[in-house]
């Protein structure tokens, strides 16, 4: 009798993703947006997967209607588009029991989390087998108690974004007496530290952490959460070099340096405006010269009460939201990054947009801390503290060969360190290995 060769096929594992934003890439102006997208389709292409994402939100959120060919993209690969999952904050309890919350370190200070019911329609329609959260504090605080393996591609932890927050109330002189009050040394630290520990009481209930900056990687693990290490972002990969297009298109009379890209009032934004118009400019104007350049600060939304008054300088630009954000980058000789300037030190998307385009970026060294493959010289230009920053921009100002030979190798790194295909192979073997499935590597990562 002959043997019966055939075997059937492993089922595939179904992994629901969810997040704060949908998953899109064209005319998108948020890295979140782009991310998730590059992500969610790795994983659907791995074959190992059925996919399916559902958004989460406290306020009514529906795609934006540009986003529909890169979601059809997605649901032509296998992905389920589910329907979005709204929360609804909870009603105020009193002061005596928020202040015992406080004195707890109680996971109900995390927005998101105590929504037992959210996720019941979802689970009963897809039954998945794990659960992965991309960049969104919201969803997954709401997986925390669900019993499934559970894992977490994560950016901020949310008491250092609380801690940079109330220190900039603090120095706020015109902020509101509550504010103030709130903000104040001893009160903002009892905050934090609540938060703190409320915030690491969730993330000890993910099977796996993934941060995208390399020093909250490390703090996780200093605090006995031994699954979570670093893992790489990841931007879109271009189709095109942008060496002799920038050569035709980049502004330099006046010398033109995008300084921000981004939600103007945004906490990481708000410190790097600050340095911006505190350290940088006074030293531009001695080094190149008053009129002989601008600094462009793109971005919706409104500067923070803090800032907004030291913005008002012909040398800055205050642009708002822009159309075309590319093409502002592609006109940018030098695109600056001077978020990572003081303690607030995260990952940034923004090196990688820049790389995409063959722009040279120019930072903080402290940029490094939260991602490493940051090589001065090499991919970017840092500098250890404002004068140094000022006289790398003044290199690239008079050396155009200098910001050709960054852009040029950035953008080669960028190919070559950050393509979804990295970023999601670590996230996939996680997934596999917890869920005990011994799958050969997909043909993407053998591509790769």
């Amino acid at each position: 009798m002959m043997q019966d060769r055939t075997r059937t096929a492993p089922r595939r594992a179904r992994l629901l993703v969810l997040g704060g934003v949908y998953p899109f890439e064209h005319g998108s102006q948020e890295a979140a947006n782009v991310v998730s997208h590059q992500l969610i389709r790795f994983l659907a292409e791995s074959g190992d997967f059925e996919v399916a994402f559902a958004c989460v939100a406290f306020e009514e959120r529906l795609p934006p209607a540009w986003a529909g060919d890169d979601l059809e993209a997605l649901a032509r690969v296998g992905v389920a588009l589910l329907p979005p999952i709204r929360l609804h904050e909870p009603s105020r309890r009193g002061l005596a029991i928020r202040f015992l919350r406080l004195l707890r370190g109680d996971p109900a200070l995390i927005r998101g989390y105590g929504h037992p019911d959210a996720l019941a329609a979802v689970q009963q329609a897809f039954k998945p087998d794990a659960l992965l959260t991309i960049w969104s504090e919201i969803a997954t605080a709401l997986t925390s108690d669900v019993d499934l393996p559970k894992f977490a591609y994560y950016g901020n932890p949310e008491h250092k974004i609380l801690d940079a927050r109330l220190r900039l109330t603090w120095a706020n002189s015109e902020a509101s007496l509550g504010g103030r009050l709130a903000a104040s040394p001893p009160v903002r630290s009892l905050l934090v530290s609540a938060v703190r520990r409320a915030h690491l009481k969730l993330m000890a209930r993910q099977d796996w952490i993934g941060d995208v900056a390399m020093n909250d990687a490390e703090y996780y693990r200093s605090c006995g959460l031994v699954q979570a290490e670093y893992i790489r972002n990841m931007w879109v990969p271009p189709v095109r070099s942008y060496h002799e297009i920038r050569t035709s298109t980049e502004q330099t009379q006046p010398f033109k340096i995008l300084g921000n890209v981004g939600h103007l009032g945004a906490t990481g934004n708000t410190h790097g405006l600050a340095t911006i118009a505190r350290e940088i400019l006074p030293h531009l104007k001695r080094r190149l010269g008053e009129g002989t350049f601008e600094i462009h600060l793109c971005g919706g939304g409104s500067p923070h009460p803090l800032v907004a008054p030291l913005l008002d300088d012909p040398h800055l630009k205050v642009r708002g939201f822009v159309d075309d954000l590319e093409e502002e980058m592609r006109t940018a000789p030098v695109f600056l990054v001077a978020n990572n300037s003081s303690h607030f030190v995260v990952g940034h998307t923004r090196f990688l947009h820049a790389w995409s385009l063959g722009c040279c970026a120019v930072g903080f060294a402290e940029s490094r801390l939260a991602m490493p493959e940051l090589e001065h010289g090499r991919n970017v230009l840092l500098g250890d503290n404002a004068e140094q920053v000022v006289e790398h921009i003044v290199t690239c100002a008079r050396q155009p060969e200098v910001r050709r030979r960054i852009g040029t190798q950035a953008l080669e790194d960028l190919r070559t360190l950050f393509g979804a295909s990295v970023a999601g192979s670590q996230v996939r073997q996680r997934v596999l290995a917890r869920l005990k499935l011994d799958r050969p590597e997909s043909a993407k990562e053998t591509a790769a």
